[in-house]
């Protein structure tokens, strides 16, 4: 798990009613249309910071969004990443944080 998620789940309280859900997660991805589902119950998807930091965009999706069992919170937390190596988890967070009103 990414050092963001990891803070940013440290900080939220499991019954807190601002504890977002996957679907919060993908429902404010900008391109709703290059969304993929996988058999895994991930998304493939482009980059929301693709515009920005992506030579020329994210013209092929590589943005994985995903939702795994933690342990310590005894639920499931949602995890990402970008593929490309163009964004950092920061930067992802930020945009997530924004996008959430978190």
């Amino acid at each position: 798990m990414s050092k963001f998620n990891t803070d940013f789940q440290k900080n939220h309280n499991t019954k807190d009613s601002r504890w977002k859900t996957f679907k919060d997660y993908v429902d404010c991805l900008p391109n709703q249309d290059s969304i993929i589902k996988r058999k895994d119950n991930s998304v493939l998807a482009s980059c929301p910071l693709g515009e920005v930091n992506h030579k020329h965009g994210d013209k092929h999706q590589s943005f994985i969004l995903n939702e795994v069992w933690s342990k310590k919170y005894k639920r499931d937390v949602v995890v990402f990443t970008c593929l490309s190596n163009c964004c950092s988890q920061h930067e992802l967070g930020n945009f997530f944080r924004g996008r959430l009103g978190l």
